[in-house]
């Protein structure tokens, strides 16, 4: 019996196709929050995990326990669990309708980390010093963290004063 001979056109434009939709299948992720993630509260783990939950949000606009249960392929209940911990964090917060009932899920939290920390750097001059190549080099002091953080806690105190909602509307 003959054997049949891979088809080369048909061999390339496979590879072609699967090029093309495996680079068409990312999410940008914003630099600040791989350099501080450690900063907001996250570990090397979550971040993985928060970053899917992140690509899920950017892909749809708009984010509930129904689709963070298909990305993680997992029941409403696990999803739960998935989250809570960002929402613990303050990361990610929950969004309500007008009865107070929960209709999804927000990123103000981090939105807000990072923003201080953004701030924080340009204000202090530390944004080279905090850059990639400066952590490599040991550029963070223990002071300048320290200030970042009563800084960081100045504006909370700030907000709460404001009367800023903890949950967005949706």
């Amino acid at each position: 019996m003959p054997t049949k001979k891979a088809d080369p056109n048909n061999t390339f434009s496979l590879n072609l196709q699967f090029y093309q939709e495996f680079l068409a299948d990312n999410i940008m992720i914003p630099s600040a929050l791989l350099r501080d993630y450690s900063q907001v509260g996250l570990s090397e783990g979550e971040l993985i995990i928060f970053l899917r939950i992140l690509g899920c949000f950017i892909r749809y606009q708009s984010l509930d326990k129904s689709r963070i249960a298909a990305e993680f392929d997992c029941s409403p209940k696990q999803a739960d669990d998935i989250i809570s911990p960002f929402v613990r964090k303050g990361l990610i917060n929950i969004k309500t309708d007008e009865e107070g009932t929960e209709c999804g899920y927000g990123f103000d939290g981090l939105f807000n980390e990072l923003w201080e920390s953004w701030s924080f750097a340009k204000s202090s001059g530390a944004f080279r010093k905090n850059s990639i190549a400066g952590v490599l080099k040991g550029g963070k002091s223990k002071e300048s963290e320290e200030k970042r953080k009563r800084q960081g806690q100045l504006y909370r105190l700030f907000e709460k004063e404001c009367n800023c909602r903890q949950y967005e509307r949706c």
